[in-house]
């Protein structure tokens, strides 16, 4: 739990000095998705500031949907999680 106090004011920090890293926004996160308890507001915020800078960043719609989930809010949840599925399946074809 120390790391995870630590690490999100690490990215904090980051933040305060640069508000343009989207990797910082990802990172943090994730640390307040699976914080004991999670901070659902901050993570959902973070994941909408990656959302901003990339609109198909594979695991952002993921993290939003996790949200929703623990929120009770299966449909938004299921809609975040079937966007992501698309970022995903967009990244691979274009790769291909």
């Amino acid at each position: 739990l120390a790391r995870n106090a630590a690490a999100q004011e690490d990215y904090t920090a980051a933040l305060a000095i640069n508000e343009n890293l989207e990797a910082a926004y990802f990172s943090r996160g994730g640390l307040r998705l699976h914080a004991s308890p999670p901070d659902l507001d901050g993570a959902a915020s973070d994941f909408n500031e990656v959302l901003r800078f990339s609109p198909n960043r594979p695991g952002a719609h993921a993290n939003l949907g996790a949200v929703w989930s623990a929120r009770g809010n299966l449909g938004e949840a299921e809609a975040a999680m079937t966007t992501d599925l698309h970022a995903r399946r967009h990244i691979i074809l274009r790769a291909t």
